[in-house]
């Protein structure tokens, strides 16, 4: 009798398939916001109608910019503002999406923050 695997592996990157719908393209780095609140970050430039991937998870940690005159603690949870398009430790801004963890301190003068991205209630 042939054996029967449980599970395929399928690599370890945290990665989904993602149609780009439109209008716009999107940009490697770019950040999408699924309806469900969770998060991917784009790998590379995905046309309109074309189908891409998106980092979704654990392992990925991005640069991103932040509010100016914002410090962000190590370990803060970190929310994606949707409307400007930063990262920000403050969860009522824009659609506050919850995207993962400051992985390095970032002081009020910064550009930057951080982030490594997380899987649990993102």
């Amino acid at each position: 009798m042939a054996q029967v695997e449980k599970a395929i592996f399928r690599g370890s990157e945290p990665l989904v398939d993602y149609v780009n719908p439109g209008p716009n393209v999107v940009n490697a780095g770019d950040v999408i916001v699924f309806a469900t609140g969770r998060v991917g970050v784009a790998t590379h430039y995905i046309p309109v109608g074309a189908l891409g991937a998106l980092t979704t998870g654990m392992h990925t940690t991005f640069e991103m910019l932040k509010y100016a005159n914002e410090a962000i603690a190590l370990g803060a949870t970190i929310y994606w503002d949707a409307i400007d398009q930063v990262a920000t430790a403050t969860s009522s801004y824009g659609a506050g999406s919850k995207i993962g963890w400051c992985k390095k301190a970032a002081l009020a003068t910064d550009q930057t923050v951080w982030v490594a991205l997380t899987d649990s209630e993102i």
